[in-house]
């Protein structure tokens, strides 16, 4: 029984622009069956006999961006999320409202994405592109009439929305 060693070093280093090398297989598109310098026992029982061997690449993860938009905000500015782009399929953790965006006549209350309010260390999972906008709820104030004076009449408090 001869031993062997397969190893990449030992032929020119295959390479593929953004993929990984994830070992040899034993047709082309074909399984993994050994990994790089994996010590492997009588690839060929004939003398002199050539055992190609096939590349197996593995593909890049697609990677996503989180953006975040102001929605109208009067002042302020967005957060910027460092980490983005995230491979697919990675966990992400909403940011806050770190740059102080204000809306007038609106307090903030999240960022919408289009299915639910996301806050503050929410956690999703990535698969596509996710635009976050910022949340506004309006205000509502009380406005009461004084008479200052009047004879006669009067009106009751209202309530009003921004």
């Amino acid at each position: 029984m001869k031993q062997e060693c397969l190893s990449r070093a030992d032929v020119e280093a295959p390479s593929k622009e953004g993929y990984t090398f994830a070992g040899w297989a034993t047709s082309a598109g074909g399984p993994v069956v050994y990994t790089d310098s994996q010590s492997v026992l009588n690839l060929s029982s004939t003398a002199g006999a050539t055992v190609p061997l096939y590349t197996n690449w593995t593909a890049p993860s697609p990677t996503y961006t989180v953006t975040y938009d102001g929605n109208g905000n009067t002042s302020g500015t967005v957060p910027v999320d460092t980490s983005s782009p995230y491979s697919s399929g990675t966990e992400v953790t909403v940011l806050d409202n770190t740059g102080s965006l204000e809306k007038t006549g609106y307090t903030f209350n999240g960022w919408w994405n289009g299915s639910a309010i996301l806050h503050k260390d929410d956690k999703f999972t990535i698969t596509s592109p996710v635009p976050l906008y910022a949340n506004w709820t309006a205000i509502t104030y009380n406005v009461s009439y004084n008479g200052n004076g009047a004879t006669s009449g009067s009106m009751q408090e209202s309530t009003h929305t921004y």
